[in-house]
């Protein structure tokens, strides 16, 4: 009998220790909290705290590190997502989940600088959907290694970088326009050439002999001593560079460089929703990302920015803002085909001998 009740009360306590601990999976979305995805970084502390301060709620957020984990997760859990900061390339494999007809939000692109204004309503987005932020692709190099300008193709900025290591961002999508940009240089016309030039290939045609790397860690690749330079975004380049204080050139290209952006989305209407959102989008909030991960602003007000370093940048940046090209958005079965050649490239630079 005193065994017995042993054993159910034990049975009590496991069974109440179950519910107990499985109640965040029951209440998926807490009462009074507003729940974001969003980009490793973006969401400070102090932007946290001012919009639980101004908008009555509290902020739950979960922090993802590519494309594919982004998109896996939305599948996953889209609907406890009140918000989320995604790239534009992913917009529309989700367009016709978070789309919205009735939303106010992007009333806040009225405070945007007119050439940002100005791109963003060519794009034609939903109105809950806005600019976060916006990124620079150029080409930050090792003056101890090479030695890089403006007059520069893509062709001779590899044949420069010679045998020495040199990285490549993560990013199918933005990979497969600088391919195309290459080849075009090199005699074969971007209209003649099919959507996607990710392959094998193509993409030892355009790196030559270098030893490529492939990676947004920009931190480790500073290391090598061999290192030439990296294709990526102004935000790794700067980020990276600041916490090893090696402040290596930045090279806006005026034919290679264009902009591509982040964008912040909303799934509903809500108050809090709304209010998190804008406060998460004002201009004081987004100065404070911009000098922490170094991304531009749609406001772009540069008398804010600390880093000597990001203010040459940034400068230059505003110098060609009104002719640099922005970045076409995929469709989804460009999105899923691109990435699919771009895991085989990957696969190959990781096999001995291949590319």
């Amino acid at each position: 009998m005193i065994l017995k009740t042993k054993k159910a009360f034990l049975q009590f306590i496991i069974l109440l220790s179950c519910f107990i601990f499985s109640l965040p999976l029951i209440q998926a979305k807490p009462e009074n909290t507003v729940n974001i995805l969003t980009w490793w970084g973006y969401l400070l502390p102090e932007n946290i705290a001012a919009a639980e301060n101004t908008c009555h709620t509290k902020i739950s957020f979960d922090e993802y590190y590519s494309d594919s984990e982004f998109l896996r997760r939305w599948e996953e859990q889209k609907q406890n997502y009140d918000m989320a900061i995604f790239s534009d390339v992913v917009f529309n494999s989700i367009k016709s989940d978070i789309s919205m007809s009735d939303s106010s939000l992007w009333e806040i692109t009225k405070q945007y600088n007119p050439i940002i204004r100005n791109h963003y309503q060519q794009y034609h987005f939903p109105k809950n959907i806005v600019f976060f932020t916006e990124a620079l692709t150029g080409f930050i190099w090792n003056p101890a290694v090479v030695q890089l300008d403006k007059n520069d193709s893509i062709d001779t900025i590899f044949k420069k970088a010679g045998t020495n290591t040199v990285a490549i961002f993560d990013d199918p999508i933005e990979v497969n326009r600088v391919i195309k940009l290459a080849l075009n240089e090199l005699g074969q016309p971007i209209q003649q050439l099919p959507f996607s030039v990710l392959t094998p290939e193509y993409f030892k045609k355009v790196t030559q002999n270098t030893r490529v790397i492939i990676t947004d860690d920009n931190e480790k690749v500073y290391q090598h001593p061999d290192f030439a330079f990296a294709l990526t975004w102004q935000g790794n380049a700067i980020f990276y560079s600041e916490q090893k204080r090696k402040t290596y050139p930045f090279l806006v290209h005026p034919q290679l460089s264009y902009i591509s952006f982040d964008l912040l989305g909303i799934t509903n209407n809500d108050p809090a929703t709304l209010c998190v959102a804008r406060t998460l989008l004002s201009p004081e909030a987004m100065t404070r990302v911009e000098n922490t991960d170094y991304y531009f602003s749609p406001y772009l007000e540069d008398k804010k920015i600390i880093s000597p370093y990001f203010k040459s940048i940034y400068n230059e940046f505003l110098n060609y803002l009104s002719r640099l090209p922005w970045i076409q958005l995929a469709s989804r079965d460009e999105f899923e085909q691109l990435s699919k050649q771009w895991d085989m490239i990957r696969l190959n630079l990781n096999t001995p001998g291949a590319l």
